[in-house]
């Protein structure tokens, strides 16, 4: 049986994003195929980010459960990511606790906001 997720939330304190707000909250609400979806709002001096829809993905031990040939689609689809994502602009850290799968096998970053708050506090 899969493992529901729960909303992730972060919080960032508005000091921490440097340079232009416009730019940093563009970043943190882009939609890329390839993240999960995200809300983010102020709230008393902090940015609140909240991954949406988490409910419709299972994570990484979910995969412990799946037969052989399951566990192979999975690592192939994985690998797909990386093919794709490897010339972008994006950084991310390629690892399990960062990943959540769809019910077709297909791999998301979850945190995606630790890959934008990084850019944010480097670029801006």
């Amino acid at each position: 049986m899969e493992k529901k997720m729960e909303t992730q939330k972060r919080e960032l304190l508005i000091e921490d994003v440097k340079g232009s707000r416009e730019v940093a909250y563009a970043l943190l609400t882009a939609e890329h195929p390839l993240f999960v979806t995200q809300n983010v709002r102020e709230e008393e001096g902090k940015v609140v980010v909240e991954s949406l829809g988490l409910d419709a993905y299972y994570d990484w031990d979910t995969l412990s459960t799946m037969i052989d040939e399951e566990k192979l689609r999975h690592l192939l689809n994985i690998g797909q990511v990386f093919t794709t994502l490897k010339d972008t602009v994006y950084t991310y850290q390629l690892e399990p606790s960062h990943l959540v799968f769809s019910r077709n096998a297909e791999p998301l970053f979850e945190k995606a906001t630790l890959f934008c708050t990084t850019f944010i506090k480097c670029f801006c």
